[in-house]
């Protein structure tokens, strides 16, 4: 149980890794496709359809990432909340059995007083 805070931050870490990666490539994907097309050079119709298409790329690897970022969150809030049963339970058992020690301490309490 104490694995999954370390768990959750080193899944998050990766998935913030990924996407600063995301947002750096748009960035340059964005100031490459403001630049003046040279239409004097065949090859920039391919890089702007290489461009588009990575773009495409980058907008579902972000959509991804927000999904997968979604589910770890959810799963995080179900940890904590199961977490959380369990140490109810705990206590609830703790209790239990501090209160079956006093009667029996107890019980043996009352014997030795009448003797």
């Amino acid at each position: 149980i104490s694995q999954i805070p370390s768990a959750v931050a080193a899944a998050t870490a990766g998935l913030q890794a990924r996407s600063d990666m995301l947002n750096r490539d748009l960035a340059a994907m964005k100031a490459m496709l403001n630049k003046p097309l040279d239409t004097s050079c065949s090859a920039s119709r391919e890089e702007f359809l290489a461009l588009t298409s990575a773009y495409s790329l980058t907008q579902e690897e972000v959509a991804r990432l927000g999904k997968d970022l979604d589910n770890e969150r959810r799963d995080r809030c179900r940890a904590l909340s199961d977490l959380e049963r369990i140490t109810e339970d705990v206590a609830r058992a703790t209790a239990a059995t501090i209160e079956r020690a006093e009667r029996r301490l107890a019980g043996q309490a009352v014997p030795r007083l009448v003797d």
